[in-house]
């Protein structure tokens, strides 16, 4: 209980570190690539994660890493979606991609605890989570914003151009 506990402080505070990192970074990478970014982390923490020896002081050190990743989603999700989609139907595709994104959430620990029922270990899981965020990097990195963008506001009187 006590390594979980430090476990979970450590994530947590990489995780309020990552809300300064990440918005540094964004403001001096291109989210694209800070979205992949990102993504490698998380993947690559949950590969070290596997192959670490089962001792509390590397995985924590781990787990500040993947705090500071994790932490990192909400920023830059926030302004990948705007920048790649426009701003005038945010809403509306984020609400569409919405149940996609939240039925992957709620079957992946399930596909994750029925593979660790299968083989007593995780390493499967992490193994097929870490193949799909690099993949996900491959499909981000041949993406391109829409080339016809609308401005999050219009200047008064002003009708927005084609």
């Amino acid at each position: 209980p006590e390594a979980a506990a430090a476990g979970y402080t450590v994530f947590s505070v990489g995780w309020i570190g990552a809300r300064v990192l990440w918005g540094i970074l964004v403001d001096k990478i291109h989210v694209r690539y800070c979205f992949m970014l990102y993504l490698a982390g998380i993947s690559t923490g949950m590969l070290v994660l596997i192959l670490l020896p089962p001792n509390v002081a590397p995985v924590l050190v781990v787990l500040g890493f993947m705090g500071l990743m994790f932490g990192g989603g909400g920023i830059v999700s926030t302004i990948i979606w705007p920048n790649y989609f426009g701003r005038k139907s945010i809403g509306a595709i984020r609400g569409l991609s919405a149940p996609f994104r939240s039925v992957a959430g709620a079957l992946s620990p399930l596909l994750v605890a029925f593979l660790y029922d299968k083989t007593k270990s995780y390493q499967i899981g992490f193994i097929l989570s870490a193949i799909w965020q690099f993949s996900a990097i491959g499909a981000i990195f041949f993406a391109r914003p829409s080339a016809k963008k609308q401005p999050a506001v219009q200047p008064a009187g002003q009708k927005a151009s084609a």
